[in-house]
């Protein structure tokens, strides 16, 4: 947990070191973290209608998912398209397991954000495809893949 914590303390404070870029902070309820995640979205450039990155993560019980996704914002004013494709790493630690799994995902959310203000609202779907090989030999290969909701509630800055 330890490492966890680290490992995400550094990546954050990569990206907060430039202030002038627009960033936000949100909690995610259903979506790419599946039940919840807590998020930090920053643009490559100090505008909202560019690349950016979203890195976010959720904690359950022996479990922790990491969620890395580039995206870009389209739209003029406080009304936005957001797509994004990226991943979610699925960590599960405890009672000796030691099985991780990656898990390739996407956003397809409507994003309102005000220029002037500082809220941040997102609704939208966010699909998910997990390859399972059942006997670690790649000949078991199945797939999982489903379209989750999800809604956002954050603050921009």
């Amino acid at each position: 947990m330890k490492k966890l914590f680290l490992t995400l303390t550094f990546i954050f404070g990569l990206f907060t070191i430039n202030a002038q870029r627009a960033q936000s902070i949100y909690a995610e309820i259903l979506g790419n973290g599946l039940f919840y995640s807590v998020n930090y979205d920053v643009r490559f450039a100090n505008v909202d209608n560019q690349f950016g990155i979203r890195l976010g993560a959720a904690y359950f019980v022996e479990a922790a998912y990491l969620i890395v996704q580039p995206n870009y914002l389209f739209g003029e004013d406080k009304h936005k398209l957001e797509l994004g494709a990226g991943f979610t790493t699925l960590l599960e630690f405890g009672n000796g397991a030691n099985e991780n799994q990656l898990a390739a995902n996407a956003s397809i959310m409507y994003r309102f954000q005000n220029p002037e203000g500082n809220f941040l609202f997102q609704a939208g779907l966010a699909p998910t495809f997990v390859p399972i090989d059942e006997d670690d030999t790649f000949s078991g290969l199945s797939r999982l893949f489903w379209i989750w909701p999800g809604v956002s509630f954050g603050y921009k800055f």
